[in-house]
């Protein structure tokens, strides 16, 4: 019918939140839907277990330390920026990297 929503499925739902790392309240929102409790819902029906809170956020700082040192940035300066030690600044920066080519 013209007008009318196409369904929301929950591969949708799923394939947002796992491939896309989108938090519950950003589907919801990506919807028009006021709370988050559906999704949670669809993701607990199919079987998708929930990532713990902080686990994004590591991801984000993880990616933005990998952008600080390609930009040349030292670790030590990487740290000041992102408020955290050289040794942290260098773990977010290199966990789960690929070794570089030689070395």
């Amino acid at each position: 019918m013209p007008g009318q929503r196409p369904e929301i499925t929950d591969e949708m739902i799923v394939r947002l939140y796992v491939d896309e790392e989108l938090s519950g309240p950003e589907i919801a929102a990506r919807f028009g839907w006021k709370s988050d409790r559906a999704v949670y819902h669809r993701l607990d029906r199919a079987g998708v277990a929930r990532r713990s809170v902080g686990t994004r956020i590591n991801h984000v700082r993880r990616a933005e330390a990998r952008r600080l040192r390609a930009e040349g940035y030292s670790f030590d300066k990487i740290g000041v920026l992102m408020g955290c030690r050289s040794g942290a600044a260098h773990w977010l920066a290199t966990a789960g990297a690929q070794p570089a080519a030689g070395g």
